[in-house]
């Protein structure tokens, strides 16, 4: 049964490595009617909360502004004003409603499932040069975790499976052009002749 689940995902994920390898880029859109669903049970939570508001609740608009806020949130990602997975040979760009943030896949050490509020997640760690550890006198890189909030339609494992495929794909392919390129190799050379 996995195995054929793995190998039936090898095609989709071919097929995506193709697509950014000839477009240069590809674009996971998070599923609006999912959003659509969320929006509407957030939307009616604020509609209680500003109904007991009027009613005397003081609670009610500490509910309202909070809720709210959710409502809003989902009510943009159906209007597709925000959340999307930007996927590029050099790594992804990871787009919310307030910020956008760029990984390059070989700084990315891991992709991981993990439990969410609505569900199920993923998560990945990568290094970070401002943030350090230390182990008695050996300093080391730390390795900072961000949280992808969205599984663009399709389950958290796949959303990890996926990455984890186009990562080691496209670090394969970029070692594999650095050595062939002829160019890289003499810039070296004259490098280290000058030193």
């Amino acid at each position: 049964m996995r195995q054929g689940f793995l190998q039936s995902n090898n095609s989709k994920f071919d097929t995506i490595i193709e697509k950014i390898t000839e477009n240069g880029t590809y674009t996971l859109k998070p599923r609006k009617s999912t959003n659509f669903i969320r929006f509407l049970v957030f939307a009616g939570m604020t509609i209680m909360a500003i109904v007991g508001f009027l009613r005397g609740e003081l609670f009610g608009l500490v509910g309202a502004a909070f809720f709210g806020s959710i409502a809003f949130t989902y009510g943009c990602a159906v209007l597709s004003f925000c959340d999307y997975l930007l996927l590029t040979p050099d790594g992804f760009t990871l787009r919310t409603l307030i910020s956008s943030y760029s990984f390059k896949w070989t700084d990315i050490k891991y992709f991981a499932v993990c439990g969410g509020y609505l569900g199920k997640d993923v998560k990945f760690g990568y290094s970070d040069p401002r943030k350090t550890t230390s182990i008695w006198t050996y300093w080391e890189q730390g390795i900072r975790e961000v949280l992808i909030p969205q599984t663009y339609s399709m389950s958290a494992r796949t959303l990890a499976e996926l990455l984890t495929a186009l990562q080691k794909h496209f670090i394969r392919a970029a070692s594999k052009d650095s050595f062939l390129d002829p160019q890289s190799v003499t810039s070296k050379v004259r490098s280290h002749s000058s030193a």
